[in-house]
């Protein structure tokens, strides 16, 4: 089978890095040769930041932003390669039923068929309908200022292309909700204001950055955000408690039903907070420890966390979304959507 797929990658990335980011968007490349000095040194992001933020825009100008599952397809077309690589259970009876990759990706996406097989996580990354990606980063290497990075990369190419958006299939991200569990995490996602973006984005896109984004963090009992509905450039920082869908005994225009084999039938209301949230055009959605998120044998939380990113997406159809993480697994398997990876020991 050879390497794992964030590590196929990686030669890729490094590829494209040694022919000059090549692409449909010049802009893109100059971003990424911003980033090191004429010394040859880095700028400002570390390495690992930097590795990180050229493989999310290797996904997402030259791979079009495919989904993860797209991903493992095309670089294990073999089918033994293919369900090795996802650690997915291939039998003699699956060979001979369908021994596809898309039959088996059918199997995948049967929920009886995975909890049987036990890959929850696996199945719940194969059933989503919107690009996601786990860029891994040991702790201290900077998951939040890579998440600021990312945003004000994407700002930026939104800000000067929207008279290209015709050229090409790649939606860049004019809005993005950040949000981690609890309401210590997000006092460190506080690092993302204080990012210098003159120190990421070229004079002419960083002047550009700070004179139209506009960052909010969810406060205590605050009902809404103070964003406009609609409206471009603006970051939103939350802790996910502020934005979950509520149970509730209510009926009515912003009810959701959800349908589960886990659990009995139960209605969910949006509060204001994730109905301004699913007001934002070109969405971007950044969760900070990812390994929260994944698995639905995790608890109401982390169900109620997917829950309400697949509601976002249904309301206003995600760019992205980018789930950071300093340990990638759940249990001990490694999650599949793992695009990048550096570990403790290149930390160390």
């Amino acid at each position: 089978m050879g390497d794992s797929l964030f590590q196929k990658l990686a030669a890729e990335v490094r590829e494209w890095r040694a022919g000059g980011y090549k692409c449909d968007y010049p802009l893109i490349g100059e971003i990424l040769r911003f980033q090191t000095r004429s010394d040859g040194e880095l700028r400002f992001l570390r390495a690992a930041q930097f590795v990180a933020l050229e493989t999310y825009w290797y996904l997402r100008a030259i791979k079009n932003t495919p989904h993860i599952l797209d991903l493992y397809r095309e670089h294990y077309p073999d089918i033994r390669d293919f369900a090795a690589a996802l650690g997915a259970p291939l039998s003699a009876d699956d060979l001979i039923s369908d021994n596809t990759t898309d039959g088996f990706i059918r199997r995948i996406r049967d929920s009886e068929w995975a909890r049987t097989h036990k890959i929850d996580a696996l199945h719940e990354s194969a059933t989503l309908e919107y690009p996601g990606y786990i860029f891994a980063l040991a702790m201290g290497a900077g998951k939040t200022i890579l998440i600021g990075a990312i945003i004000a990369t994407e700002f930026a190419m939104a800000m000067t292309a929207r008279e290209r958006e015709d050229a090409g299939n790649i939606r860049f991200m004019q809005n993005a909700l950040v949000f981690a569990p609890g309401t210590t995490i997000i006092e460190s996602l506080r690092e993302i204001a204080d990012m210098p973006a003159d120190k990421i984005l070229p004079p002419q896109l960083s002047d550009l950055y700070n004179a139209n984004v506009k960052i909010e963090f969810a406060r205590g009992k605050q009902k809404d955000f103070a964003a406009q509905s609609e409206s471009a450039y603006n970051i939103i920082v939350s802790n996910t408690e502020k934005i979950f869908l509520r149970a509730s005994a209510r009926k009515g225009e912003d009810a959701m039903l959800e349908f589960s084999p886990e659990q009995e039938r139960a209605e969910l209301i949006a509060n204001r907070r994730l109905l301004k949230i699913a007001s934002l055009p070109n969405l971007g959605v950044f969760s900070d420890e990812a390994q929260n998120t994944f698995g639905n044998k995790a608890g109401e939380n982390v169900k109620r966390v997917r829950e309400t990113v697949n509601y976002i997406h249904g309301k206003t159809p995600l760019v992205a979304v980018v789930n950071t993480t300093g340990t990638p697994y759940y249990k001990k398997t490694m999650l599949p959507d793992v695009a990048n990876w550096y570990g403790l020991g290149e930390g160390i």
